[in-house]
C-alpha cells in the first residue's frame, strides 16, 4: 500500500529504478514517487503550479526520461522535464485531436508518441509529441470495450493493454 495520496488515478513503472509514479489528482495535485517495494520516496512533483489541476494519466518519456501528465478537468496533457518542471510542450486532446474525455496515457519510444483513451468516445487516440493527431488511432467498442480508460503500451510485441470502467476488465488488443 501507499501513502500520502488522497486520489491516485494514472500509474507509471520506471525501469530505470524499478520504481513507479502515481498521479494523485485529489487535493493533493501531486505525482508521487514510489521505490519497488512501495515507499514512497522524496521525488516526486506538484502539478496544479502549471495547471495540472487533476493528474490522471502519466506517461514517462524515456527518451529523455521526462513526464507526460493528462490533467482530467481541462484535458491538457502537460510536459514536465525529468525534475518535474513544466515545459513548454502541452496540447488539448479535445481541441487538436476530437477527443471528448480523454483519460489514460501511454509513452511509446518507437515513434516518441503518445497514446491516449478517451472514456467517451471509446477510442484510443494517437498523437505525436508535438500534440498532433496522428489518425492511426482505434475505436475500442466493436471489441467491446464501452469505457477505456487506462493503457500500457507493450513494447515486446507492440500491442495495448486496455481497462475499462464499465466492464471491470482488462483487453488485449495488436497494434
Amino acid at each position: 500500500s501507499t501513502s500520502n495520496t488522497d486520489v491516485p488515478r494514472g500509474i507509471e513503472f520506471d525501469s530505470r529504478d524499478n520504481s513507479f509514479w502515481v498521479a494523485d489528482q485529489g487535493t493533493n495535485d501531486f505525482i508521487y514517487h514510489y521505490d519497488s517495494n512501495g515507499a514512497n520516496t522524496t521525488g516526486g512533483f506538484y502539478t496544479a503550479g502549471a495547471g495540472a489541476d487533476t493528474p490522471t494519466g502519466i506517461a514517462i518519456d524515456t527518451t529523455d526520461n521526462s513526464f507526460w501528465i493528462l490533467d482530467d478537468i481541462d484535458y491538457v496533457v502537460y510536459h514536465f522535464d525529468s525534475n518535474g518542471a513544466n515545459t513548454t510542450g502541452s496540447f488539448n486532446p479535445v481541441a487538436v485531436g476530437g477527443a471528448s474525455h480523454p483519460y489514460g496515457m501511454a509513452f511509446d519510444a518507437t515513434d516518441n508518441s503518445l497514446w491516449i483513451t478517451d472514456a467517451t468516445d471509446d477510442f484510443v487516440y494517437h498523437f505525436n509529441s508535438a500534440g498532433i493527431n496522428q489518425t492511426n488511432g482505434f475505436s475500442v467498442f466493436g471489441a467491446g470495450a464501452d469505457a477505456p480508460t487506462g493503457i500500457a503500451f507493450d513494447t515486446t510485441n507492440n500491442s495495448f493493454w486496455i481497462t475499462d470502467a464499465t466492464d471491470d476488465f482488462v483487453y488485449h488488443f495488436n497494434s
